[in-house]
């Protein structure tokens, strides 16, 4: 078992949620490892020992920084470079893998075309092409099954030419040789905190660029930075007062300042006033929506659906339209522009509206801020009566799939905002054919209950709402909420 001295590495910082500072370097671009094995605190695990071994030890990965674990079923242990993943029920160590830390730590790019120079090697899962010095290391680590697809296409940074790819990332510096390729820090870049610093008697080159992420759950739910574009600040105090951070196709905001309340700006509705409704269409599969008078383009059906529907993606503004060969169309919060000379399963593409709104930002700008207020999500809504119960509601679907049951969760606490337990929230569902009145458990120790339903015959891009009331001896409250039928079944 290769063991590697490494004193424990101190207790990092949480990212600071204002201000934080850029990640950086760690130490001047160089070969990552500079130390030998020796005996000491941490090992590499026997199961990944091989693998490592064969990959160039060191030299490639680095050293551990913290011993192997298991989770659920898979064994992990986390290298300066990379993390090497095991799945438990496999039965040959050829199961060994590196875990997309890539997409993680937020360095997926938008995808473009493929180049039309001959013998590029352009990767359709992704949108991006393989940097041509960095072929042969490539290969030579194993290709995509080691490293993953590039998320990124190469850039020039720092002094650095760097490509992101799926589990790890590949720099040299520019005034070197191109064989000397080395991999980015993406392990060490994965652990928490703000400060980060590699084992004595070792190197480590940071990605250069990132930036923190308070917003990273929300972000990878609906595609992170390969969809919203890279960011183009660190998060922020707005101007509203909201914990703000733009990226280059949207501006994510929290109200609250806290990471588990995300909404988008609406840069949309930002470009103009709705335009000129339309009649519903003849076919009842539209998706349409009465309030604005306008139905969501065919082509734009699925990315509404499966990016968060209304409530991320907003309603429609205006109809789908095709203008100088391109196809687009607003909503609330984006614009959505069909790219044809994307592969097809990418060329649903967020228009750049955030470095509009980021230069509305700048010290000394005239233009005028886009509206700030949030198009709530009807999935997150609640209603606070000061004095009483403090109820809150979200429902399991924002746009429910056909054939899904919907789950209706409700949170209650009292005026001292300590949980309510023991009561039974009323809820009551106008549905399709009418209202529904389900029974509903009794809240447990923190205050939370929840009950599921079917909703029977409820058409795509139907809104459903539903009320909650509570009352009792610690008060009563009130809360409403909302959801949307979906135009697309489960998955068998």
């Amino acid at each position: 078992m290769s063991r590697v001295t490494a004193s424990k590495l101190s207790t990092l910082t949480t990212i600071l949620v204002f201000g934080a500072a850029v990640l950086s370097s760690c130490s001047t671009p160089g070969a990552p490892a500079a130390a030998s094995l020796e005996d000491g605190e941490i090992s590499v695990a026997d199961t990944f020992e091989a693998f490592w071994t064969d990959k160039g030890g060191l030299a490639t990965f680095g050293p551990p920084l913290e011993p192997a674990q298991y989770d659920n079923t898979l064994f992990r242990q986390t290298f300066l470079n990379a993390e090497l993943v095991f799945d438990s029920r496999a039965t040959t160590p050829s199961h060994i893998y590196l875990a997309p830390l890539g997409r993680g730590l937020g360095l997926a790019e938008p995808s473009v075309p493929e180049p039309t120079k001959p013998g590029a090697r352009y990767f359709k899962s992704t949108g991006h092409t393989l940097f041509t010095g960095f072929v042969q290391a490539f290969d030579q680590l194993g290709g995509e099954s080691v490293l993953g697809d590039p998320i990124s296409e190469v850039a020039f940074r720092d002094g650095l030419v760097v490509q992101y790819f799926e589990s790890a990332g590949l720099f040299r510096e520019q005034s070197a040789a191109p064989t000397e390729v080395h991999m980015l820090a993406f392990g060490l870049a994965a652990k928490p905190g703000a400060v980060r610093s590699p084992p004595p008697g070792f190197q480590a080159v940071m990605p250069p660029g990132m930036r923190p992420r308070p917003f990273g759950t929300f972000l990878d739910r609906y595609g992170g930075e390969a969809v919203f574009g890279v960011p183009l600040s660190d998060p922020h105090l707005a101007p509203d007062g909201s914990l703000e951070q733009v990226y280059e196709r949207a501006v994510l905001f929290s109200p609250s300042g806290t990471p588990a309340e995300v909404y988008l700006r609406p840069l949309g509705r930002a470009l103009g006033p709705v335009d000129t409704a339309n009649p519903r269409p003849a076919d009842p599969q539209a998706p349409y929506f009465a309030e604005t008078g306008h139905s969501i383009g065919l082509a734009f059906t699925d990315f509404f659906v499966d990016h968060g529907g209304q409530a991320v993606v907003g309603k429609p503004l205006g109809e789908a339209s095709a203008t100088d060969g391109v196809f687009s169309q607003r909503f609330e919060n984006m614009v959505l522009v069909y790219r044809f000379d994307l592969p097809s399963s990418l060329a649903i593409q967020l228009a750049p509206l955030g470095r509009d709104y980021l230069a509305r930002l700048a010290p000394g700008s005239s233009a005028t801020l886009a509206p700030t207020g949030p198009v709530l999500p009807p999935a997150a809504t609640e209603t606070t009566t000061t004095g009483v119960a403090i109820v809150k509601t979200w429902v399991e679907w924002a746009i429910l799939p056909r054939g899904a049951h919907q789950t209706i969760f409700v949170e209650v606490r009292t005026t001292d905002d300590s949980a309510w337990a023991g009561v039974a929230p009323v809820i009551v569902v106008d549905a399709p054919g009418g209202k529904m009145y389900p029974p509903v458990p009794l809240t447990n120790p923190e205050g939370l209950t929840a009950v599921t339903l079917t909703i029977d015959g409820l058409t795509p891009g139907e809104i459903v709402t539903y009320d909650v009331a509570v009352a009792g001896d610690a008060g009563i409250g009130y809360a409403s909420g909302q959801f949307a039928g979906g135009f697309t079944s489960l998955s068998p």
